[in-house]
């Protein structure tokens, strides 16, 4: 049985949660070395993809790693939004910007996408992924931002999540990742 609604084949939100959670839960039990040793942020995503596909087998649309495309008016183009510049972490704000414009237009890299290549109308879920031992503040505060704006502007995503793996010392087994969900900019569940 499916869990899709009709329109555009998005999920409620407590199935999300669940598939989520399932897939992850399943992925940390399946490859806690991959944790342990503290392997690349993308390692780690490339591998969780396949967990996605597996627990959300009837989505109708594709599910990518680093993908910075979209479609606009049957044009393909990279992934862009704006950013208030003062929220922007300064390491993240781009070169050669006007500084008194309080807006900045941005490309974005998605650790992972589950959306329709060929539309802009099916943008379903954007997923941010870090590490525990990655401590870069402004790359983490730069990941929020990405999901609190893929989730209410022009991206048109239903849903973010921000996961962050326990590796490396950090590990535990009984807690190997903590999740925040948003929609609409803001966080709907956290664990």
């Amino acid at each position: 049985m499916s869990h899709l609604n009709d329109k555009q084949g998005i999920m409620e939100p407590k199935i999300l949660i669940e598939r989520l959670c399932g897939s992850i839960a399943d992925f940390t039990a399946s490859n806690p070395k991959i944790l342990i040793q503290d392997a690349h942020e993308d390692a780690i995503s490339v591998e969780l993809i396949g967990y996605f596909k597996k627990h959300f087998p009837d989505f109708p649309y594709d599910i990518n790693f680093n993908y910075d495309k979209r479609v606009v008016n049957n044009i393909l183009v990279k992934k862009r939004t704006m950013f208030f510049l003062d929220e922007l972490p300064a390491s993240k704000i781009p070169k050669g910007i006007d500084l008194n414009d309080p807006l900045v237009m941005k490309e974005i890299l998605p650790d992972i996408i589950f959306h329709d290549l060929n539309s802009q109308d099916h943008n379903f879920l954007i997923v941010e992924v870090k590490k525990s031992t990655n401590k870069n503040q402004d790359d983490r505060a730069m990941d929020i931002l990405k999901l609190e704006a893929a989730t209410s502007c022009d991206l048109n995503y239903e849903f973010g999540a921000f996961i962050d793996f326990q590796t490396g010392d950090d590990y535990s087994e009984e807690a190997p990742y903590k999740i925040k969900i948003y929609s609409d900019g803001e966080i709907i569940y956290e664990q």
